[in-house]
Formats: C-alpha cells, structure tokens, sequence
C-alpha cells in the first residue's frame, strides 16, 4: 500500500451520505467512492437518489440508496439500517442535507422557522446520533462530517436568520459530539462552505438584495470566483480519511478566502 492510500484511502470502508442526490452531497458522495468507499446515497427524493447511485456504480464503483426526510427520527434511523444492510458495517456518515429559504425576520412565520430549523438542525442532530450508533455496532473507528455555512460566523445577513441560526448550531452541535464520542474513535468535524453554486442555491428564494449582499460581489473574497460542489467535496473527503484521525470538533470553513477579507 502507498504512502496516499494509507492516510487518504478508502478501500474497505462504507458511508452514508444525506442529501446525496445533488449539489455538494452528489460530488462528495462522488469523491468517496473514488477513494475507494461503498456509499449509500440517501436523499428525500428516492429517484434522484437512485439516478446518483447508478451513476456511481458506472463509474466503477460500489453504491446503493436510500429515501429519508432527515427531519424525521424513524426515516433516518431507516435509511441508516438500510445501508447497513446493504452495504455492511459503516464508518462515515455525512449529513449535507439542508433548506436554506431567504426570508426577513418580520415576515417569517413561526412553520417555516420551524421547518428550517428541523432539517438544517434536527437532522443533523439525527444523523450524528443514529451515525455514531451505526460506527459503533461496527466496532471500528469512523467520521461523521456534517455540512455547516459560513453564514453561521459572519455579521447577520438579511433574510437568512433562520437559517444562519440553524448553521450556528450545527457548529456547536459539532463540539459536543466531538467530546463525547471520541472514546469510542469517532471523530466528528463540520465544513462551512461560502458562497457555493449548486442547484439548490440557483433555486432557493432569495431576493436579489439579499443574493446580491450575500454572492454578488466576488472581489469580497482573495479568490474571486465562488466555490464549486468540488471544493467542498474535498474537504469533506480530506475529514474522511484515516489520516484525520486526530483532527475532530472543527469547522473548516472553504470561502476563498472570504472571511479574511
């Protein structure tokens, strides 16, 4: 085995990715097969998932799917036996599913902060507890990686309390996990991507006030273009593998620079 194999290799291992049907979640999805890794792809649409699934394994590699709403207790706990049972025992779980609808305080609606904060927080709340309970029934050690926002440790931007909220905790959420899971060699870390083109962004309801304050102007950032699904894949992927066994409670934030600026 390689010096790269044996700190970034994946061979051997199995992950569940939430939210995999697209965006960031389908390349790092992507990325985790090609470094060997059997993956569940798990998203709310069970046909995207399966069209993302089969696109992995014509590439090559080894894939199933399954459908979770990851708000929901009973779907994930599902989801998660499911790539169990079709995969065997796991060892990474990433949670990159989200809502990230643009709304101003004063017209958000006590369903729709509540909505967010299910998805965005709930969910990775679930996806970290019933993840940890899958690495340990495998008795190996393992990474659980959740997808946070820079949105979270910036100055307040105007229509994205919510889910700025939401984010915030998945930080916090990321330290408390990291401490008590790391007996049992898990290691838990978050990625805050920036500005980032995925369909879900091009789609989401955002007022061009608020895109233009948030992504418009990309000399904010030493790199001036906006990330790309790959880049946040990476990170993702660099948090995975073996060699980041003593790295865990952290959230690395992939901007471009963003957030020195």
């Amino acid at each position: 085995m390689s010096f790269l194999e044996d700190r970034f290799g994946l061979h051997g291992q199995a992950a569940a990715v939430f939210g995999a049907a697209s965006g960031i979640g389908r390349r790092t999805a992507e990325f985790l097969s090609q470094a060997g890794a059997a993956v569940c792809v798990i998203d709310l649409d069970d046909a995207a998932a399966e069209v993302a699934a089969k696109a992995i394994r014509e590439a090559g590699g080894a894939a199933s799917h399954a459908a979770a709403d990851v708000s929901d207790e009973v779907q994930v706990t599902a989801a998660i036996a499911q790539c169990e049972r079709q995969l065997g025992p796991l060892s990474i779980v990433v949670n990159s599913a989200g809502i990230f609808p643009s709304v101003p305080l004063d017209e958000q609606t006590g369903a729709s902060w509540d909505r967010i904060q299910a998805v965005n927080l709930r969910g990775s709340f679930l996806c970290v507890r019933e993840g940890a309970r899958a690495i340990r029934r495998a008795g190996t050690a393992g990474r659980i990686i959740l997808i946070s926002s820079t949105t979270s440790l910036v100055p307040g931007i105007p229509s994205l309390g919510a889910y700025s909220a939401s984010k915030a905790g998945v930080n916090a959420l990321v330290r408390t996990a990291a401490m008590e899971y790391a007996e049992y060699g898990i290691t838990v870390n978050a990625v805050a991507p920036g500005d980032t083109i995925t369909e879900g962004a091009k789609q989401a309801v955002m007022s061009p006030i608020a895109f233009s304050r948030i992504a418009g102007r990309p000399e904010r950032r030493p790199i001036a273009r906006y990330a790309e699904p790959d880049d946040i894949a990476q990170a993702v992927l660099n948090f995975a593998a073996p060699g980041a066994a003593y790295t865990t409670g952290q959230v690395h934030v992939v901007d471009g620079g963003q957030l020195t600026s």
